[in-house]
């Protein structure tokens, strides 16, 4: 059928007196990427814009599928020419997010993800990206000297892990220093205390 489907669309699209190009190459995408035949969207979503290049849905399902697809470049290329012709909207923030995110541009995704909180709070798509943010494994802090702490594989939002972090390498400073202190300094220190 899929194939039926497509035949008749490639007729349509040739005759010259038929106008809505775009349209139905954009239809032929969907047909395709509900059959499974991604490669076959992607083409016919392409097509579509070279005939109307600011066509927002066809943008939309075109980012959609390069990130399906971990195509991180062509999707935030697509995103890119969405956001200058499309609206807003908490499934193009999302769609931001994930290419962020796929990116490895974590300050890039978190921005986002702050964007899609502060504007769509209750949308599906912020309870994703909240939920998403409690289930990314907490920072991995590893001490490198007594000055210097360095946090591996972070989340996101890694300010406050690295001001724990801080504050917990500090307190092992000082009670390396204590450690380090001789009896009579700690005695001295001690009279000093209770006076």
């Amino acid at each position: 059928r899929y194939d039926d489907a497509k035949s008749y669309f490639l007729k349509a699209v040739n005759s010259q007196r038929y106008s809505n190009s775009a349209e139905t190459y954009e239809n032929m995408a969907l047909c395709a990427q509900g059959q499974g035949e991604t490669d076959d969207a992607i083409e016919y979503l392409n097509t579509a814009l070279n005939y109307q290049p600011t066509r927002a849905k066809s943008l939309f399902l075109l980012t959609e599928l390069y990130v399906s697809e971990n195509q991180w470049d062509e999707a935030k290329a697509s995103l890119r020419k969405l956001e200058k012709v499309g609206r807003v909207s908490p499934e193009s923030l999302w769609l931001a997010v994930k290419i962020a995110q796929g990116q490895d541009d974590l300050e890039t995704s978190k921005g986002y993800g702050d964007m899609l909180m502060t504007m769509y709070p209750t949308s599906s798509q912020a309870k994703a990206y909240q939920q998403q943010k409690l289930t990314l494994p907490a920072p991995v802090v590893n001490r490198k000297s007594k000055n210097r702490v360095v946090v591996v594989d972070a989340e996101p939002d890694t300010s406050k892990a690295v001001d724990d972090a801080q504050d917990a390498q500090d307190a092992q400073d000082a009670q390396d220093a204590q450690d380090d202190a001789t009896p009579s300094e700690t005695a001295t220190g001690t009279q000093q205390s209770e006076t």
